[in-house]
């Protein structure tokens, strides 16, 4: 009897540890390789600089509106081609993550679908960024609105929210691209009035012109085309390629003015892009306005977007975006509401799923000389079959903005709090609560008629309470000298400092950008530019990180008969880095070419520009190696007729490939892939 209960307890025994293996053994183990560990860090870091591009474009859209500003003159101008190197800035900082994400995806197929769903936050602010700025700046060059606005707001511009004052993006020392410190240029809030409303940027609604139909049918129709390809030469061990980075585009806009308080319109935008997979998009928007008095209106905006993945189908998807909003202005107030609902579903990974609730609030009150700027965002996602995903979020913004008519001053204070909360954290897979605060100050300060102070200062901090490590701060301080010395000659000098403060301290540095410029109007025909930059970072752990660079220009500009304007760039750099066992090469070059540009206004314009740069750089422990990089560029503008406009552009560079080095923190070439960069661009609208 007691042999066979033993037998009984032992069989039983073995079928127990048999199910406890069988389960362990089909149980997955939650961890991902270290290559894809590094991936999604590198998502979530540099995901702040795509928000504050963002911020940054609509904050420059909002001025230009509101100081009723030409795009083609004057602050108008500097507004437009600083949000044409925020673009670039994105650009590059996308192209570089996406060739990370598809990488990784590539080498480690079992993490495909985290570094898929990491990488989804990055895809989505690139094309709200990229999307953004067509509409509000591509080939803007229309006159000033009118003084008058009757239009409260508009579906078409009503989305694109109101932000704060934000890092200026710029082109730096050495070709790298990077975020100074500083923000937009101030304007006088002086010019702006009650009557101006911040989100309005459609055409006004007024009464029909006397013998025109009430009902009015008029549209937009753009087609654009970019064949862009990337030629890696063969270097040792590794075979030459080839890697296109093509972007089309065709558009459609239709606008029905029922009356003028009503009014219907419908856009649809289908784009390709291709660099290292194809992908397609088809945005259709639907949006009607109604304006029920002259201090409040209503706007309706549905968009519908598909996006589809020829070679890899399981990052298809639908998302639908329907949207509510409500516009207030009385008296010396104009407010903004928003209610949004998004869904997004995959058809081959159902695992992304998911619906998220928008509500966004806006306040501007207009002051003596100023304006007082509040902003409430709330966010909230729900995954349907990834609970664990779940998050919610906020942004509180303010900003103030002020002019004084005494010492003629402007002063602007901004502060954006953000923040984040995951449904149910995971540190190995990058799912961290954290919150974001970022604070400037600008104050220009007009000494005499020929001396003027600027003041801009910054700083972000982002903290992520449950991973320390992966936290950081950024301060920056930039004073600046403007120098009138006569009434044709202005020169600058400014210093800026910049403290990156790590959590993982081996990161932490410190940056001093000391510059100087001269600029003499020597005749009516001739002027002459020279300015110099010279860079000395301080790695507080790691002194590879430590560096020296200067870069000095010169450049003279004729302006020739027939208005073609002429100008001669002439640039020398030198990047020292003192540490004996660097790990990245001294680089030096010397640049020097010609550009003529020539417009006649509504008829055509072009450009040609054509340079070479001499680029040596030694490895440590090695001589120097030099490359000749030849530039040219040609594009133009052609007015065929009214409402009908041609744009050309082809251009080809030698050139390194440039990475954004995690421990550096900044672009940097690598020499050992030179390529060619090949690219033709072509674009025709019409508007009736």
């Amino acid at each position: 009897m007691n042999m066979t209960i033993a037998k009984h307890i032992f069989r039983c025994t073995l079928l127990l540890l048999g199910a406890v293996l069988l389960i362990g053994g089909s149980t997955p183990v939650l961890a991902l390789d270290e290559g894809s560990a590094k991936a999604l860090e590198a998502f979530k870091r540099y995901e702040p600089d795509f928000t504050t591009s963002l911020r940054r474009l609509k904050d420059a859209d909002r001025k230009m509106k509101t100081e009723k500003l030409d795009p083609g003159s004057g602050k108008g101008a500097e507004l437009k081609l600083d949000a044409e190197e925020t673009l670039d800035y994105v650009q590059k900082r996308y192209d570089m993550l996406d060739d990370l994400q598809k990488g990784v995806a590539g080498d480690h197929p079992a993490d495909r679908s985290e570094i898929y769903q990491g990488f989804q936050r990055i895809d989505d602010l690139y094309r709200e960024c990229r999307n953004f700025y067509q509409e509000t700046f591509e080939n803007k060059e229309v006159a000033p609105a009118p003084k008058t606005q009757k239009t409260p707001t508009s579906p078409a511009m009503v989305a694109s929210k109101t932000a704060p004052l934000s890092k200026s993006v710029k082109k730096e020392v050495g070709g790298q691209t990077k975020v100074p410190a500083g923000s937009v240029p101030v304007q006088k809030p002086a010019a702006i009035s009650s009557q101006t409303s911040f989100v309005s940027g459609i055409p006004e609604l007024g009464a029909p012109e006397p013998g025109k139909e009430k009902l009015r049918l008029t549209g937009n129709m753009r087609f654009d085309i970019r064949n862009r390809n990337e030629m890696y030469d063969a270097t040792p061990g590794v075979a030459g390629y080839s890697l296109p980075n093509n972007y089309n585009q065709l558009k459609l806009v239709l606008q029905y003015e029922m009356d003028a308080k009503n009014k219907l319109t419908l856009e649809d935008k289908y784009a390709e892009r291709r660099r290292n997979e194809l992908m397609k998009e088809n945005a259709m928007v639907f949006s009607y306005l109604h304006i029920r008095s002259k201090k409040n209106s209503f706007s309706f905006k549905d968009t519908l977007h598909h996006v589809y993945y020829p070679d890899a189908n399981q990052k298809d998807y639908r998302d639908n975006l329907a949207e509510v909003f409500w516009n207030n202005k009385d008296g010396k107030w104009d407010r903004l509401m928003n209610l949004g609902l998004q869904t997004r579903s995959y058809q081959n990974y159902s695992l992304s799923d998911f619906r998220q609730y928008n509500l966004d609030g806006q306040a501007t009150y207009f002051i003596r000389d100023g304006t007082l700027f509040t902003e409430a965002t709330y966010n909230a996602r729900n995954y349907k079959n990834s609970p664990s995903l779940d998050y919610t979020g906020g942004i509180y913004d303010f900003e103030y903005n002020r002019s004084y008519s005494g010492n003629k001053s402007e002063i602007a204070v901004g502060e954006t709090w953000e923040g984040r909360k995951q449904g149910n954290e995971n540190r190995d897979f990058y799912r961290s609560n954290y919150w974001d605060n970022f604070f400037r100050f600008r104050y220009d300060l007009p000494v005499s008629k020929t001396f003027t102070w600027l003041f801009e200062d910054e700083h972000q901090q982002r903290r992520y309470p449950g991973d320390d490590l992966r936290g950081y701060a950024q301060l920056k301080l930039k004073t600046t000298a403007k120098i009138t010395i006569d009434k044709n000659t202005r020169g600058r000098l400014s210093h800026s400092y910049i403290f990156n403060d790590e959590n993982t301290v081996s990161k932490a540095h410190t940056n001093h950008i000391f510059n100087g410029m001269w600029e003499r109007k020597i005749s009516n025909t001739f002027k002459i530019k020279i300015e110099d930059t010279f860079q000395r970072r301080y790695g507080l752990q790691e002194t590879r990180l430590s560096f020296g660079e200067n870069v000095f220009t010169v450049l003279p500009t004729w302006k020739l008969p027939n208005k073609i304007e002429l100008a001669w760039k002439n640039e020398y750099l030198f990047r020292d880095y003192f540490a004996l066992a660097a790990p990245y090469a001294d680089y030096k070059y010397f640049q020097t070419g010609i550009q003529a540009n020539y417009a006649r206004p509504k008829k055509y314009d072009w450009q040609v520009e054509a340079t070479s740069r001499s680029f040596s750089y030694q490895p440590a422990g090695a001589g120097w190696t030099t490359k000749s990089q030849p530039l040219f560029l040609a594009k133009g503008n052609i007015y065929i007729r009214d409402g009908l406009k041609l744009n050309l552009s082809a251009s080809t560079e030698k050139t390194f490939y440039r990475y954004f080095d995690t421990i550096a923190q900044e672009l940097l070439w690598n020499f050992n892939q030179p390529y060619t960069i090949t690219e033709f661009l072509g674009g025709i609208e019409y508007e009736f």
